[in-house]
């Protein structure tokens, strides 16, 4: 972090570099450009750790709507998110990481909307419970073309 402090005799600043905190006179240049890049890289490694979690925590709300009731599926989507967001905990490339969370993204999308849960009530009855995310307008197909006026 950089804070502007001034004292008596010269201009300082206060510098955190790495978990190190150092008082930098002003009139170095390179140490005040060095510590704004680092302060630059984590913000926005920051910014990117906010995105992955946002991620991870609206990944594990859609699986629990999504398969409310069914503890195996609760089960195994709990696995298979936590598995693949550790397989990937060391990601440092920013291309990477954003792939990554358009993946994310568009799987619990893909989850969100196309999922249906389905009761056995008998040996050959199955109900399916739709949620308000599947039911979209239902817009009948027509073959003839629009008359245009």
């Amino acid at each position: 972090m950089l804070g502007g402090r001034s004292s008596s005799r010269r201009s300082e600043f206060h510098v955190l570099v790495r978990g190190e905190s150092k008082m930098v006179p002003v009139c170095e240049n390179l140490a005040v450009s060095e510590a704004e890049k680092a302060l630059e890289r984590r913000s926005s490694a920051g910014a990117t750790i906010k995105q992955v979690l946002k991620l991870f925590r609206t990944l594990h709300r859609t699986r629990q709507c999504v398969f409310q009731n069914d503890h195996r599926a609760l089960e195994a989507a709990r696995q298979r998110i936590n598995e693949e967001f550790k397989k990937n905990k060391r990601e440092c490339s920013p291309a990477k990481i954003s792939e990554l969370l358009k993946f994310g993204t568009d799987v619990e999308i893909l989850l969100r909307t196309s999922v249906v849960q389905g009761i056995h009530k008998d040996s050959d009855t199955l109900v399916l419970q739709a949620r308000k995310d599947l039911l979209l307008d239902n817009i009948p197909f027509c073959d003839a073309p629009e008359k245009q006026t």
